[in-house]
């Protein structure tokens, strides 16, 4: 090995080679990738020119620096294999598909109906092809040659997914993309995880010594507000009527730090005269609605994403240690619970240690029956359930919607909350499935398979789901938007579909109150009654659901009435007021006429949909850093 030269082309010696090869082009971006790209591979016997810097793909000798063959297309990017030659197209090259060839000849040996999406380099493993998808990323399988989705993630633009230590990882990056998980993502061989498992046996189920005797309930009322946004179908609506003349009545501190990673204290619930909240510390805690004191507390095995329901003298509450827990309302103490996880294993989940399978969406009670999910991604498998809601055994349970195609091995992940209508339970799906839909009396996944395969194949525009966290019911159709339900708090997602929203409650002495937004501005309306029909029409088009903008829908009514709250996070409508959790302040606007009623700062922002109203027409906001506070009768003005 002396280090002398074989072979040296110059554009004299070799004027066809450099013919071919063309000048150098400054074209980049996201269809064709970054000049940062190296656009020369090499193997032992040829060296390979691709890239947005070249308009073709060419082949030349390492023995003499001859052209071997080329080929005109000019967007591929090169994994070299052994005998091939993967060549993966560009973004939406629907006429030249990814082509597998000899790597000597140039002979195509075989040619997918798949490419790459936009930026991010492809990688390879042993057994596969990593590249971008529409959404998340593309594991091509080289023994079956068909694509599988990973839609939770991409890489970073400038980089492929990391091969290393017999794992596959994802570098962070917070983007625009339709995706759901964002920082550093690792994946395992899953090896001979049954995916199916016998989800029914006696140690899925554990019951305290009380369990079978009757439950002490604390008288309920219509005007409670005992789940998420006040009732199954989420209408943040309450019969309750607000005082006139409010102050601030107490402040509840949880005594525990909320550190910026984490993810924020839930929403509270209001029944029975307590008000009940979770947090990332697992706990539960129970509150007296009247003088703030701390009732009970009770400890789950994780931390909880969504607040409580209230069913019954139960409350019941899903946990990120893969478990749904009954207590009982009164004073805290475990009546059952059950493992909705497939298996007991734990992962660090942003600094926190979760199960794979989070009962992050929290628990939704209806006729006796409680419905709770387990889960993050789809790849890990989705594990949806009907409960007893007295017993917490088993009336079915769906563990097929994650790899609602088998082949795509995709499916239904679980990205935020659940909600209740018309015999169907809709779950936020993720950027791949969203809503999810399950048949309440069986439930069977209802959405379409073979949507997810052709969004797997990346040929189908406008296909993707949208990722938000939050469920609505707009003119009979349920759709999903909001933030990943994963994203870090300080780290926002700048895209309309994050920001953009239209919630519609129901009418009541004929008024709609809808509350909509932007990326510029949000805004409480009030209507003589909205043409449900025409915004039903609308919001039938994909286009609409995946991006639900008031100015999209068409809608020509004009309001009675309008209040501009750009920065709100939570609103609550009642029987004589819509209560407004905006950044710095709570404020009360009279339903007849918008009209501040009483206004109060606020030391802290809310979370996001952190407002109950309970039936004494008190108002309780959950904020970011962890306090309670309840406003209701006295004071003035």
């Amino acid at each position: 090995m002396s280090g002398d030269a074989i072979w040296r082309r110059t554009p004299d010696n070799s004027p066809d080679l450099f013919e071919a090869l063309g000048d150098y082009s400054n074209r980049q971006g996201a269809s064709w990738n970054w000049r940062t790209t190296c656009y020369l591979k090499c193997s032992d016997d040829a060296l390979y020119f691709a890239g947005p810097q070249v308009g073709k793909l060419i082949a030349v000798s390492t023995k003499d620096g001859e052209v071997l063959w080329s080929d005109p297309y000019n967007n591929f990017q090169l994994i070299i294999r052994g005998n091939e030659l993967y060549a993966i197209a560009g973004q939406n090259d629907l006429n030249s598909p990814s082509k597998k060839f000899d790597p000597l000849t140039g002979e195509v040996l075989a040619q997918f109906d798949t490419g790459r999406r936009a930026c991010t380099r492809p990688t390879g493993t042993s057994d596969s092809i990593l590249y971008r998808a529409r959404g998340g990323s593309t594991r091509f399988d080289l023994a079956s040659s068909s694509p599988q989705l990973i839609s939770p993630m991409r890489p970073p633009c400038h980089d492929g997914v990391t091969i290393a230590n017999g794992l596959l990882y994802w570098s962070p990056y917070v983007c625009d993309c339709q995706l759901t998980l964002y920082g550093f993502t690792s994946l395992a061989p899953a090896g001979d995880f049954n995916f199916q498992p016998d989800l029914t046996g006696a140690t899925r189920l554990e019951k305290s010594k009380r369990a079978d005797k009757p439950i002490p309930s604390r008288p309920e009322s219509s005007a409670d507000w005992p789940t998420f946004r006040a009732d199954n179908t989420c209408s943040a609506t309450t019969k309750a009527v607000v005082p006139q003349n409010t102050k601030l009545l107490w402040t509840f501190e949880p005594g525990t730090e909320i550190s910026p990673s984490s993810p924020p204290p839930t929403a509270p619930v209001a029944a029975g005269g307590l008000v009940f909240t979770g947090g990332p510390d697992g706990i539960v805690r129970a509150v007296d609605a009247a003088s703030g004191k701390l009732t009970w507390k009770a400890f789950t095995g994780g931390g909880v994403r969504m607040p409580p329901t209230v069913w019954q003298g139960r409350v019941f509450v899903g946990s990120a240690d893969g478990w749904v827990y009954s207590f009982k309302a009164k004073d805290g103490r475990l009546i059952w619970r059950f493992r909705a996880a497939p298996a007991e294993r734990k992962i660090p989940v942003y600094g926190a240690i979760s199960s794979t399978w989070p009962a992050g969406g929290g628990v939704l009670v209806e006729d006796g029956v409680a419905y709770v999910a387990a889960g993050i991604v789809n790849y890990d498998g989705t594990y949806v359930y009907a409960l007893d809601a007295v017993t917490g055994k088993v009336r079915w349970q769906n563990d097929t919607s994650g790899h609602l195609n088998p082949q795509a091995r995709s499916g239904v992940s679980l990205q935020g909350h659940m909600l209740l209508t018309d015999g169907k339970l809709y779950i936020a799906g993720g950027n791949a499935v969203s809503p999810a839909v399950y048949d309440t009396r069986d439930g069977k996944c209802l959405n379409d398979p073979d949507l997810v395969q052709r969004i797997t194949q990346n040929n189908v525009l406008l296909t993707q789901a949208p990722r938000g966290w939050e469920l609505s019911l707009l003119a009979g159709h349920v759709v999903a938007c909001g933030r990943p339900f994963y994203a870090h708090p300080e780290y926002e997602v700048y895209d309309a579909t994050v920001f953009s929203r239209v919630f519609l409650t129901p009418k009541r002495d004929g008024r709609d109150i809808v509350w909509v937004g932007n990326q510029k501005n949000r805004r409480v309306l009030c209507f003589n009654g909205v043409d449900r029909q025409a915004l039903s029409r609308s919001m039938a088009k994909p286009a609409n659901q995946f991006l639900v903008d008031w100015a999209r829908l068409g809608v020509k009514d004009k309001p009675r009435w309008s209040y501009d709250c750009k920065t709100s996070t939570a609103v609550a409508v009642c029987a004589n007021a819509v209560i407004i959790a905006e950044e710095s302040k709570i404020v009360a606007a009279s339903v007849d006429d918008g009209r501040v009623i009483w206004s109060h700062p606020l030391p802290a922002a809310p979370v996001e949909w952190g407002l109950a109203i309970d039936r004494e027409g008190r108002a309780v906001v959950t904020l970011t850093d962890g306090r309670i506070l309840c406003f209701g009768a006295g004071g003035q003005i």
